[in-house]
């Protein structure tokens, strides 16, 4: 013999649906952050140095999703970023790129520092800028120590109108890597938790 029990204050339709998008929401909003990190590690795997400029007002945010727009996004306004993650021509400001020359004191570096920078030197007055026999134009300096290798005259960088940059791919692949993974697992946990929760 089946027994039938009355069930009373269930949730309304509205409720539901408004559960639904706000556990949406946070499931989005949770790979967005999961996608960041992801970018935090690329980019620290692949450049060495500080990289301070990742948590900088141009660095990695995010934007969280609300169950009004739906959407989360991962961020930048750093406007070297597009070329650094895809690749392609870097063109300068002015008429020149300095490139570090390869026998020089800032060859291998992935940071160079502030005082050894092309605008630092010239402003110091120790840089000069000439063209060598074969036409290259190259920034040196002299008297960068006053004894040993970097004694007397030092090439600092070799001055070319473009460079071709590698493709570092640490953006969009990191972070499509984290959607294709953890998007439907964080949109349904966080839906599961908006409906246990749910008053």
């Amino acid at each position: 013999m089946f027994k039938a029990r009355m069930i009373n204050n269930l949730p309304s339709a509205a409720k539901i649906i408004k559960n639904l998008d706000f556990g949406t929401a946070v499931g989005l909003t949770k790979t967005a952050k999961e996608g960041q990190a992801a970018v935090f590690g690329a980019v620290k795997g692949t450049f060495k140095g500080p990289n301070t400029w990742l948590r900088s007002p141009v660095g990695i945010k995010i934007t969280p999703a609300t169950p009004r727009t739906m959407r989360s996004e991962v961020k930048t306004s750093a406007k070297f970023m597009p070329l650094q993650d895809e690749g392609g021509t870097k063109l300068p400001y002015g008429n020149h790129l300095c490139i570090p020359a390869t026998k020089g004191p800032l060859a291998g570096r992935r940071r160079i520092p502030p005082a050894m920078r092309p605008k630092a030197l010239m402003d110091s007055g120790k840089g000069f800028i000439t063209t060598t026999k074969s036409g290259t134009k190259i920034m040196g300096v002299r008297g960068l120590k006053s004894r040993g290798k970097y004694a007397g005259f030092t090439i600092m960088y070799i001055m070319v109108p473009k460079a071709n940059i590698k493709a570092a791919k640490v953006f969009h692949d990191p972070i499509q890597k984290v959607v294709d993974r953890r998007l439907k697992i964080n949109i349904r946990n966080g839906i599961d938790h908006a409906l246990r929760t749910m008053r």
